[in-house]
């Protein structure tokens, strides 16, 4: 079946499945303070009627912290080019890549609205289909964009497949619930998938991005950010 297939039958358990893709979220930061990998990058740009501008390949020494304080949960992103990679490619770096699954963190969760859809599966795997959308009035705390000027916050919506009986998340998609005119920025939509990575100094499996795309629209051109995780 497609992953776009949603089944009411069997009902699904939202709060269990909620609560469990949260739990999920807390073990990966609560196990890890830190983590280290190798980020392979394209970069495409286009103009406003789909004609490629720029395509540049790059890779990174790619490295997310958590830091937790009372009442604080930060996630850092950093990235290196690596010896081959291209000058200047980490200015247009997209974030919240890291951060996206802890949507479902219970620091995170009270600023968005969730509703399960269904049954469905990803990649033969069983799922349940969680929708989420920014609560009005609720903080942007996932995902800003930065100017000279200024720095805006997103508000964002989604829906993430998330294992049958695990709460594992396999797959997620956000997008934002309005553009941001002052950047000119209309949409940001990001996909990821998540795949097991085994931390032997933890003794502990834990989901984290294998791949991801980001499509992003300005009114006068988008771009199209691709990456891949190894070496963790």
């Amino acid at each position: 079946s497609s992953p776009l297939d949603v089944s009411a039958d069997p009902p699904c358990p939202a709060g269990d499945v909620i609560i469990a893709a949260g739990n999920r979220a807390a073990e990966l930061s609560n196990n890890l303070e830190r983590f280290d990998a190798l980020e392979s990058t394209a970069f495409e740009s286009l103009d406003r009627y789909g004609v490629a501008r720029l395509f540049v390949p790059a890779s990174f020494d790619y490295t997310v912290e958590f830091d937790r304080k009372p009442g604080i949960f930060q996630i850092r992103e950093s990235r290196t080019p690596t010896r081959d990679s291209k000058a200047g490619l980490s200015a247009v770096q997209d974030s919240a890549i890291a951060a996206a699954a802890l949507i479902f963190h219970p620091f995170y969760r009270i600023d968005f609205e969730m509703h399960c859809d269904g049954a469905s599966a990803w990649n033969g795997r069983a799922a349940w289909v969680v929708r989420f959308h920014q609560i009005p009035g609720r903080p942007s705390r996932i995902l800003k964009f930065s100017s000279p000027e200024a720095t805006y916050l997103a508000k964002l919506k989604g829906r993430a497949w998330i294992a049958q009986g695990s709460g594992q998340i396999l797959h997620l998609e956000t997008n934002l619930e309005e553009g941001i005119p002052m950047i000119d920025l209309v949409e940001n939509a990001i996909s990821i998938d998540y795949a097991p990575v085994d931390f032997q100094s933890q003794r502990v499996e834990l989901w984290l991005p294998q791949v991801a795309t980001t499509y992003t629209e300005y009114t006068d051109h988008r771009t199209i950010m691709h990456h891949a995780y190894t070496d963790f």
